[in-house]
Order: C-alpha cells, then structure tokens, then sequence
C-alpha cells in the first residue's frame, strides 16, 4: 500500500515535489479509507491536468525507481533527464523516495544521484511520524571522489553469519552507479527478510499502481 512519493530534479520536477495517498482533513467520507491500525490513506486519488502538464512524468520517475532497484543498473534517465530549466540541474542532487505498508510494515526508501553517482541511499522501517524511524541500511558516497561507506542495523551486525555480508558488498561488489538494495533482494539469512520484502513491494507497486483514465486524467489506486 502505497503512502507517498517524492521527486526532485528529475523530469519537471525541480525542487522536492511529493505525491501522497494522505487524506485530508475532512471526515465526510470516511468509507473512502483504508485503515492500517497506524495510519489512514486514500482507496483513491486523482492526478489531473493539461496534455505536456507533466502528469506522464510521475509515472516514469517511479518507473526509473523500479528499474534501478531491481536490475540493478543506472538508468540514463539520471543523467539526461534532470530538469531542463535550470542550466545547474546536471550537478545537482536527483532524489526519489517512497513510503509504503508491505505485510503490515511501513518502510521508507530514499535515493540520492549525483552525476551518476548513488551518493546516498537509505531503507527504514518508518515510524510514520508518531515514532521514531529505525534505519535498515543508510549508504553515502561523495561526487568528487570515492567516499562510500555502508552501515547497516545492529540485528544484522550481531549476526555472524550476516555480519560478514556488508564488508564484503561495500569493499568486493557494490558499484559506486548501483543500489544497495538490488544485492539484498536474495539474500538467505532470515536477518535480511525486511529488505527482500522492500525489494518485492517496490515491483508490487508498479504492478498494481495506476490504471489510465484519458489523456488528461490519472486515477491511481493503491493497495
């Protein structure tokens, strides 16, 4: 179930820009929300506009989020398709970011691109705003020359078997153009299920996520 995405610079968007599934404040449809136990969202939400408004681009940015996470490969689109109105745009940060319930766990997954560059990268299991957040993983790297450092949550750590696994990722396999969350998708050690879940729910999502209306209307429906 899908609870928020946000975007910056990529396509039309320039600064943070986020599209979430939150009701408002109204209570006269309350039989227009699923109810989570921790949260409320929407059964549906509508995202509308003119042909060349930029609604397409929603879609393709979560597209790109998709592809890069579960092949594992940079998609141009990072590079190419910053936005175009700022003659700077190349240089600065891409950032995509999505909320979601998986079997009743909420996570929160971020990425930061640079030039190419995955110069940060986290998963949480989100405390959506009542509780504090508990970090999975948080990876970060530097543009300018190769800084990259991995950490992973103490469960893992503790672990002697899985313990062995982010040394070895961050030092022998993980590229500075590649996700963190791509090599942890099969991973057998039953300390890694929160992450293969955040890999699966992210293909879900796409899977499930919008149905096309017309040309000048999306509804988006997402359990």
């Amino acid at each position: 179930m899908l609870i928020r995405i946000i975007i910056k610079n990529l396509f039309s968007f320039k600064e943070y820009t986020e599209f979430n599934m939150l009701p408002g404040r109204s209570t006269r449809m309350p039989h227009h929300l699923y109810e989570t136990g921790s949260i409320s969202v929407l059964k549906l939400n509508a995202l509308y506009g003119a042909n060349g408004a930029g609604k397409s681009n929603l879609i393709k940015s979560l597209d790109l989020l998709r592809s890069f996470v579960t092949e594992g490969q940079l998609p141009i689109e990072f590079i190419t398709e910053v936005f175009k109105f700022d003659v700077e745009s190349r240089k600065k940060d891409v950032y995509l970011g999505v909320e979601f319930i998986k079997d009743g766990t909420p996570f929160y997954y971020g990425i930061t691109i640079n030039q190419g560059i995955v110069v940060e990268e986290e998963l949480q299991i989100s405390g959506l705003g009542k509780k504090d957040d508990v970090t999975l993983f948080e990876r970060t790297d530097s543009v300018i020359e190769k800084q990259l450092s991995l950490s992973f949550h103490e469960d893992v750590m503790k672990d002697k078997e899985a313990a062995l696994y982010p040394s070895f990722l961050q030092n022998e396999v993980l590229e500075r153009n590649e996700p963190v969350l791509y090599y942890l998708r099969n991973r057998k050690n039953k300390v890694f299920d929160h992450y293969k879940r955040r890999s699966t729910g992210l293909i879900r999502i796409w899977l499930l996520f919008y149905q096309r209306v017309d040309l000048d209307c999306w509804h988006f429906d997402w359990r």
